[in-house]
């Protein structure tokens, strides 16, 4: 299990992507969950609700015929942390996979156009 987080305080929205390398078992699946909360190490956490994601879980995930892929999932709930695990099944080989978070920062006040 593959797991992320991020810190949502001043972001708007979080976008998820993880990228595929070799993934080397031959029947081997990888589920793609979120979590949100409001403790950083986010005990007592909850599944994001669909209307806080930008695209699907389903989407996000991923089997073993999905070589040096992009897959992507986005945040646009309110809770002050959010994690991404993904968990793979029947994986016995080398699953190389790395996930990078980019966020939407906030802008407070008015600096376009002063």
């Amino acid at each position: 299990m593959e797991q992320a987080h991020s810190d949502m305080a001043d972001q708007l929205a979080l976008e998820w992507v993880i990228i595929t390398g070799t993934l080397a078992d031959a029947d081997a699946t990888f589920a793609v969950t979120m979590d949100e909360g409001d403790v950083s190490d986010l005990t007592g956490s909850n599944a994001v609700a669909t209307a806080d994601m930008l695209g699907t879980l389903a989407a996000a995930s991923f089997t073993f015929a999905d070589d040096n892929k992009v897959f992507k999932i986005g945040y646009i709930g309110i809770k002050r942390y959010v994690r991404l695990t993904i968990t793979p099944s029947a994986n016995t080989g080398n699953a190389d996979i790395a996930v990078v978070a980019i966020g939407m920062p906030s802008v407070r006040g008015n600096t376009i156009g002063s």
